[in-house]
């Protein structure tokens, strides 16, 4: 299952929004796809050496000189970036967001604000350059190509679920067309026969499998490693008590990250 499942489960649409304020939830949700992909894709990017990341006048200031003025810096991007995802995770928000907006644009603006603060964060990540590792040759090559693998992992892994749903581009889909809004499918196909939440997976997989390591980039693979965990708790108890008995029984025969080997869901 995916990160923050369960929202819009028993919202319908109203059947009376104009045609314009339905129009408009469809051109902010496929804008805050865009500005939400767009900052995946730059982090990809960032990760992979394709795009640098900080100012320079910043990442030469004096209060930067010293590594650790450097890591607090980047520390406090990173705590933002956590708070972001856990307060507007939670139902209380999502209730007070339903009371205020169109439902449907509850996931559209989640993935609006994660882009929104992470392609600043990337932006003024102040540089620390020293390599911890670095690869060369054939060892290169198969890193390279691991990494490709684990983000190509997590797309695959939306599209298994519902990619559209996942991004927040059904739900306006279906107030444009005045529908009730389908609550998401607990999916046991695919990569989700065999590992419970497979984007993490994926994202893990491409944040450490660098050919080149610098510290500004682990410091980066750590934090979003810490959120993976932690934010698995929260999600793995949320879908406890959504969908009970079941998911309890998928978790006994499916790994969290890693397939349990000989076990799988049947198909």
């Amino acid at each position: 299952m995916s990160m923050e499942l369960s929202e819009n489960r028993q919202t319908t649409a109203s059947g009376h929004d104009p045609l314009a304020t339905r129009l408009l939830v469809m051109t902010y949700s496929v804008v805050s796809y865009a500005i939400g992909t767009s900052a995946l894709l730059a982090l990809i990017l960032w990760m992979g050496g394709v795009l640098p990341a900080g100012l320079p006048v910043i990442a030469q200031g004096p209060a930067f000189d010293s590594p650790l003025a450097a890591l607090l810096w980047n520390a406090l991007w990173v705590v933002g970036f956590g708070y972001k995802h856990t307060s507007m995770a939670r139902p209380r928000f999502k209730n007070w967001y339903s009371r205020h907006f169109p439902a449907a644009t509850v996931r559209s603006s989640y993935v609006l604000a994660t882009g929104v603060y992470l392609l600043p964060m990337l932006y003024f990540w102040s540089p620390m350059p020293a390599v911890v590792w670095a690869s060369e040759g054939a060892l290169s090559g198969l890193l390279l190509a691991v990494f490709a693998l684990g983000w190509g992992i997590l797309f695959a892994a939306t599209f298994t679920i519902d990619h559209f749903e996942l991004f927040g581009l059904r739900q306006a889909w279906q107030f444009l067309r005045q529908q009730p809004l389908t609550a998401p499918k607990f999916v046991q196909r695919g990569l989700y026969r065999y590992i419970r939440h497979p984007i993490m997976t994926g994202m893990l997989i491409g944040i450490w499998s660098l050919p080149v390591m610098t510290v500004e980039k682990l410091v980066m693979a750590f934090a979003l490693t810490a959120y993976v965990f932690i934010g698995l708790i929260f999600e793995e108890r949320a879908l406890r008590r959504t969908l009970g008995e079941q998911y309890g029984e998928y978790c006994q025969q499916v790994g969290r990250l890693l397939p349990k080997f000989g076990r799988k869901v049947a198909g």
